[in-house]
């Protein structure tokens, strides 16, 4: 039986395709197809209300009627839509959500923080370098929001959601993303973010319990990042990197930073160096210095519940 997943975030729109593997147990999922098209939705402070304009809905419906169009062609048998933070904050999501239903012909679920980060756990599980941990803290960044999810004992004990996607925290701090990030806005970034952690997830500091992550920003770093020779173990990132690499694209303007990165997708580079300096704070706070990264993230889960 073929499953689809559609999960509408912040900055980008996925569709997973995946089914079981025959002769397997379960949690080994053959996926079939895995699309992600940019669709950013995302651009207020969480100060600010945000209403997502009839521009942006064209955007989101366009990648939609594609994502239906890719499903049928893979004779999907179900296909469920969710979405996480933008519409979760969005002040005209009634209207976002009709519409779509009118047009598309999708029901959208919009997901709360605790179900997101759930659903996180349960595709990280998935994974076959995760999925006998006995401990561990697991964090999926967005852009509208970040998840943490801590596991002991193989049991989910508590899970939070942070304001601390790479969107809104560059529009927290800055106006004009597109220009290089000057040491003090950079020091505005890991204020605002330590504030955030030492607010919400003080129980979560736990030194040495491993960290695994999931995400756009992770995803664009990693790339990066082995593109070095010199980097051993793929999936494994220390912290170290990360902020090395946080100086560097932090110096660049957004031109020079996406002719000079080119794993970065454009639309994606003016975030990005965001999201690389909060994960460099939530490191920190976490007395972690490397993180595990896996492609299994909160698609992977919904689709193991379905099937």
């Amino acid at each position: 039986m073929k499953i689809g997943l559609i999960d509408i975030g912040s900055n980008t729109c996925k569709l997973l395709i995946a089914e079981r593997r025959p002769g397997f147990k379960s949690k080994n999922l053959n996926v079939l197809e895995e699309i992600s098209l940019p669709c950013r939705l995302f651009e207020v402070s969480p100060t600010e209300n945000l209403k997502i304009e009839q521009p942006k809905l064209n955007r989101l419906i366009d990648c939609l009627l594609g994502f239906v169009e890719i499903s049928q062609k893979q004779s999907v048998v179900q296909l469920k839509t969710v979405a996480t933070e933008a519409l979760r904050k969005a002040i005209n999501s009634t209207e976002i959500l009709e519409a779509v239903e009118r047009k598309v012909g999708l029901k959208i679920q919009i997901l709360s923080g605790e179900e997101e980060a759930r659903a996180v756990a349960q595709g990280l599980q998935t994974d076959p370098i995760i999925r006998n941990w006995e401990n561990f803290i697991a964090m999926d960044m967005g852009g509208g929001s970040t998840e943490f999810i801590e596991v002991k004992r193989k049991k989910i004990e508590g899970v939070k959601s942070l304001p601390l996607g790479a969107a809104t925290v560059a529009y927290s701090i800055c106006s004009d993303i597109s220009t290089k990030i000057t040491l003090d806005d950079q020091q505005k970034v890991r204020n605002f973010v330590q504030d955030v952690l030492q607010a919400q997830l003080i129980d979560f500091s736990r030194p040495q319990i491993p960290l695994v992550a999931t995400g756009g920003t992770i995803v664009f770093l990693r790339k990066i990042l082995e593109q070095d020779a010199l980097h051993e173990q793929p999936g494994c990132i220390e912290l170290k990197r990360i902020e090395r690499l946080a100086k560097s694209v932090c110096s660049l303007s957004l031109d020079k930073r996406i002719s000079h990165y080119t794993e970065i997708p454009s639309d994606r580079a003016d975030i990005f160096p965001y999201g690389v300096l909060t994960l460099v704070e939530i490191m920190k706070f976490l007395g972690v210095d490397r993180l595990t990264h896996s492609f299994h993230n909160l698609r992977y889960g919904l689709v193991e519940e379905l099937l």
